[in-house]
């Protein structure tokens, strides 16, 4: 039986019927044919387009809607149905002129594009002094491979040729270098990488890792332009840049991830230490202060057997269980006293372990330092001049204020610290240069603040 199609049916009804297929869907291609005909076709008259042409253009683009309405990928804006058609038969008419690559269907193109769109395409590169003309000349031409190399991709996809009228305008900006260059680049670090922040944002990042990635992603982006390796967009730039960017966090978070569970690991020791004793203990009342398991073997004890001895007494006690109001009747302190006794051991302990990742002579003259020697008492213990102790010393103490950095900023600035360039940083670890350099300055900032820090409590 034929279905009657309604006089004015909504537009997710005429969408619904072109899925449902058959004669409902025939039913409605020819409602829309009978009456949007004349809207439709009338920007392909505008190009210049004979009756013919038309009538192929609304062909090709009731085939792409139709099997865009089946894969349920139409996406309607405020015009509605129709306002979606319209632009589509202008994205087919345009594709079909840049495809001939003859003279008079591009000169029709060109015009059309220059009478609608020329000031969105050129609107980001907008410069007083000069003229944009070369820019959106450039931009079209580009367009124009991408639609010969890209046929194929789009055709089960909307041809979005504005949108990417404006990636490939801002491509051929980034080519042309100068002003257009720097304007282009502005306006995609301001624009189109929105989406990766948010990304990064909720994908347990900062706001400052945010916008770490966002300039890696975008001097990525560069980087591939500049060095001619190409930048092949399947889609839009800003998924393009998108998808940089969720490959750039991923790789952060997951060296991220490796030094956190290095750094627990490593600093989890005193606590596994704590419990190692714990378990070897069978009574909380020892005969003595301070009774040594397997010798006081571990790296933990050494490092606490070098701890003055009224530290030392308190830190083994807390060490085997000690509670601090236990520790205070043990050794007749005040309690205020027997905390400020843990916190200095501890800051002690975790310096010696530190340490001992630090190559020689820094590692002997830093824990010397740590048992309160001065340079100079150091200097003739070692028999070296006092400056290179000093020397020595900070060198070490910087090291050590690096190791408790996170990734990446603890390897870049180590890398940094062996003398190792940013443009060789970058390479080793493939990130791009200004990336390196920024995240070399922030670590530089946080090692200062620790020395600071450390200069503090030693005074």
């Amino acid at each position: 039986m034929k279905r009657n199609i309604p006089h004015s049916p909504s537009d997710d009804q005429l969408i619904a019927d072109i899925r449902a297929g058959g004669r409902q869907r025939q039913a409605t291609w020819k409602h829309i044919y009978q009456n949007w005909r004349s809207d439709l076709a009338g920007s392909v008259f505008e190009m210049g387009g004979t009756r013919k042409e038309a009538d192929e253009t609304l062909s090709k683009t009731m085939a792409r809607v139709d099997r865009l309405a089946k894969a349920n990928t139409i996406h309607l804006k405020a015009d509605g149905f129709k306002g979606y058609l319209c632009r589509c038969v202008v994205d087919e008419a345009l594709v079909s002129l840049l495809k001939k690559e003859e003279d008079s269907t591009d000169e029709r193109a060109v015009a059309y594009i220059r009478k609608h769109w020329r000031e969105k395409l050129t609107a980001p590169v907008s410069n007083a002094l000069q003229t944009a003309e070369a820019v959106f000349t450039a931009g079209v031409e580009r367009m124009r491979r991408r639609i010969l190399n890209m046929e194929k991709i789009f055709e089960l996809q909307e041809w979005h040729i504005l949108k990417h009228l404006q990636d490939e305008t801002l491509l051929a900006a980034v080519e042309m270098g100068g002003v257009w260059e720097r304007l282009a680049l502005t306006h995609i670090q301001t624009n189109l990488v929105g989406g990766i922040a948010h990304y990064v944002l909720n994908n347990k990042g900062t706001k400052q890792d945010a916008e770490d990635v966002c300039l890696i992603a975008a001097s990525h982006f560069h980087n591939q332009l500049i060095n001619k390796s190409g930048v092949f967009l399947e889609k839009t730039l800003e998924k393009y840049l998108y998808r940089i960017g969720q490959n750039e966090w991923g790789k952060m978070a997951e060296k991220r991830q490796r030094a956190i569970d290095t750094q627990n690991e490593w600093g989890g020791q005193i606590q596994r230490e704590e419990r190692t004793r714990l378990n070897h203990l069978e009574e909380r009342n020892p005969p003595a202060l301070h009774t040594p398991v397997d010798g006081a073997s571990s790296m933990v004890e050494a490092c606490a057997e070098r701890l003055k001895d009224h530290l030392k007494t308190t830190y083994l006690l807390h060490l085997e269980g000690y509670s601090n109001k236990e520790i205070v009747d043990q050794l007749k302190l005040d309690e205020q006293t027997v905390k400020n006794h843990k916190v200095q051991a501890k800051d002690l302990v975790e310096k010696c372990m530190y340490a001992q990742k630090l190559a020689e002579p820094l590692k002997t003259i830093y824990l010397l330092h740590v048992d309160g020697m001065k340079d100079s008492e150091i200097a003739k213990k070692m028999k070296l001049e006092e400056q290179d102790v000093r020397t020595y010393r900070e060198e070490a103490e910087r090291r050590v204020c690096t190791q408790k950095l996170a990734e990446p900023l603890k390897t870049i600035y180590m890398l940094h610290l062996d003398g190792t360039k940013d443009s060789e940083i970058a390479q080793k670890l493939k990130l791009d240069e200004q990336a390196v350099r920024a995240y070399r300055e922030e670590a530089e900032k946080h090692v200062k603040s620790c020395l600071v820090a450390a200069k503090k409590n030693k005074t």
